[in-house]
């Protein structure tokens, strides 16, 4: 079993929250009912937005379902000791006028813990994609936009979960958003490794997306 994955039997050393991804052009929306969806207004974005983007987790162990590595409730006590992991990434957002979004991202991790003689600290080239989003266009230039389900993958190794929520702001003539993860919510991963059984690990993340129109 390759040591980039797991940390003392169990510990995912690259597990990565790696929801970074694509956002779209933003253009004045037509007569379309499903523009609804969006916002309101009737307008809606359209087309594609790319961006760079940072996230830090705190992460726990790999453990059978349910995972039970924080408090359900606020503010999302530790109930096992986590580990702290940073990532980097580009990629693109794509918007639909129906209110749709999906994000494709290549990252690397950090693992802030792995300083050890013989840890592998960083994990490269990191694959996200995040499927099936919604957005909501809001007053006074705010954007709301939800990922129900996230998907990474290395060699050996792949993670599937969410939801991932962020909030921002778009420019008046929406030539860029920017969306930061701030409801404090907790992550729930399906891990795949190659031999093992199921197993689940949970994430609390802070994130920034910055994003042009393409």
């Amino acid at each position: 079993m390759n040591q980039c994955y797991l940390k003392s039997g169990a510990r995912l050393l690259g597990a990565v929250a790696l929801c970074l991804s694509s956002a779209s052009m933003a253009q004045e929306g037509t007569n379309d009912s499903a523009l609804a969806l969006a916002t309101p207004s009737g307008k809606a974005l359209r087309g594609e937005y790319g961006f760079v983007g940072q996230f830090s987790c705190v992460q726990t162990p790999l453990q059978p379902p349910p995972a039970t590595g924080f408090d359900p409730e606020p503010p999302h006590s530790l109930l096992v000791e986590g580990e702290a992991v940073s990532v980097a990434g580009y990629g693109v957002m794509t918007f639909s006028p129906a209110g749709a979004v999906d994000l494709n991202v290549t990252g690397s991790l950090i693992g802030l813990d792995k300083t050890a003689i013989g840890d592998a600290p960083v994990t490269a080239r990191i694959a996200g994609s995040c499927p099936g989003g919604h957005y909501q266009l809001l007053d006074n230039h705010r954007l709301s936009v939800e990922f129900p389900n996230c998907q990474e993958s290395v060699p050996g190794f792949s993670a599937s979960g969410g939801p991932l929520r962020f909030e921002g702001l778009i420019a008046r003539d929406r030539r860029w958003i920017k969306l930061a993860m701030v409801d404090g919510g907790v992550q729930t991963y399906d891990i795949a490794i190659p031999g093992y059984p199921e197993l689940q690990n949970q994430r609390a993340c802070i994130q920034t997306f910055v994003m042009d129109r393409m």
